[in-house]
């Protein structure tokens, strides 16, 4: 998870993709500039690391947590799908309050494939 204000703003330049209840910030390994903001290599292998940003106008702090846990559950099913040297931020509009698991689901789809963050043929 990106946690750190210097770790959100790195991603702030960054390119983005939009859909209807959330927007993302993304980068990958060759958009990487920082090179003490780089994902954690794990075995040689490279994490994909996430941070969810909503704000007050998405509702009350119970609100908002349980739109950062709904999302991290679709992130579980579609992390073998999607590229893993990536830095991804999620910024949740207020609209994704009253949106079901599915709708969620289906925004964070299109903004990914709409990024091409996702590697398999269906997410």
């Amino acid at each position: 998870m990106l946690r750190t204000a210097a770790e959100f703003a790195a991603l702030t330049g960054a390119p983005s993709a939009n859909a209807s209840l959330l927007g993302i910030r993304y980068r990958t390994d060759a958009h990487l500039a920082t090179p003490n903001i780089r994902a954690p290599r794990v075995r040689d292998e490279v994490i994909l690391r996430v941070g969810i940003a909503a704000g007050r106008k998405v509702g009350g702090a119970v609100v908002r947590n349980r739109i950062r846990r709904r999302l991290k559950v679709v992130l579980r099913d579609l992390a073998p799908q999607l590229l893993s040297d990536a830095q991804l931020l999620i910024h949740v509009r207020a609209a994704a309050a009253d949106a079901t698991s599915a709708q969620l689901r289906s925004d964070l789809v299109a903004c990914l494939r709409q990024a091409r963050l996702v590697a398999g043929p269906r997410a």
